[in-house]
């Protein structure tokens, strides 16, 4: 496949991302394309000890057990909707990545922005709320391909800094020119925005989330499976590290979940903007994921 220029490849994504004229075959056909068009990272995540996954619980809602912390179960994958990295009823492990941030010391906080900006947004009436924090601890390192050229990110959170010094490093080394160089800069800088974009968003996760499969499934037949994707978190203007495991890796018990934080999300009755997150109970997980909550203690977290 000859490398097309940027000019093209954009034009190529903002056709998928406003023409509803393709069929699906055309549709899945044209994502693929493009994913041979940029070179993917992939590294094992070996210095994060733990993911951080948030959740808001319904009014009157109590969690009892830490499978309600992870993906949408089976008996109601039928409400996932399509989503950043996720198809219709599709199920996956959303989370967070802690550290390297400028400006969120809680590191549920990008997680707890993720699961509940927009709902903030669009429902004046949201205050009082709970939300449930996982932690979950690496047993085995996923293998991640990764979008770190958000602008956002490289200035606000060292680790996606160290991204993207990797990846520029590796294309400056590795491209057969220095056009050839640009031109998978400026398409690797548009495909880090579009993930981090909230913008016209049902167009927006059609694509990505159909991207995302793509390249989960196109190295399946050579062995190299990927687990997860790290990218911008859009919430936070790309300054959280937003990472999305595949279900398999989950089930095969790669990640445990060792302690849960309840927060109360309120509004500010003075200042309709101000949305405060406050920790207020922890659990840990018995031997059956049993979860008993008790006030919270600042050492365990």
């Amino acid at each position: 496949m000859s490398i097309i220029s940027f000019d093209i490849y954009k034009e190529r994504f903002e056709r998928l991302l406003s023409d509803n004229t393709f069929s699906d075959l055309e549709f899945d056909s044209r994502v693929e394309d493009l994913i041979y068009q940029v070179p993917i990272g992939a590294m094992q995540l070996n210095h994060t000890p733990f993911l951080i996954r948030t959740s808001l619980l319904d009014k009157d809602e109590t969690c009892s057990n830490i499978s309600r912390c992870s993906y949408v179960p089976d008996f109601i994958k039928y409400k996932i909707p399509l989503q950043r990295c996720n198809l219709d009823r599709q199920q996956v492990f959303y989370a967070s990545i802690p550290g390297g941030m400028t400006n969120f010391s809680d590191g549920a906080q990008p997680s707890l922005m993720e699961t509940m900006a927009q709902r903030i947004v669009d429902d004046p009436t949201f205050d009082g709320r709970h939300a449930v924090a996982s932690r979950w601890q690496i047993k085995r390192h996923p293998i991640f391909w990764f979008l770190p050229h958000y602008i956002g990110s490289i200035k606000s959170n060292e680790n996606f800094k160290f991204l993207f010094n990797h990846m520029d490093s590796f294309l400056r080394e590795n491209s057969a020119s220095n056009d050839h160089f640009q031109n998978f800069t400026e398409k690797l800088n548009y495909l880090s925005e579009l993930f981090c974009s909230n913008d016209k968003k049902e167009r927006i996760y059609k694509v990505t989330a159909n991207y995302f499969n793509k390249v989960m499934d196109s190295f399946r037949p050579f062995n190299n499976v990927y687990d997860a994707l790290i990218y911008p978190s859009a919430n936070t203007k790309g300054e959280g590290m937003n990472i999305v495991l595949t279900k398999e890796y989950v089930d095969n018990k790669n990640i445990f979940c060792d302690i849960v934080v309840l927060y109360t999300i309120n509004r500010n009755p003075s200042d309709f903007k101000n949305i405060s997150f406050m920790p207020f109970a922890q659990a840990i997980p018995d031997e059956f994921g049993n979860l008993e909550f008790k006030p919270l203690d600042a050492r365990m977290i």
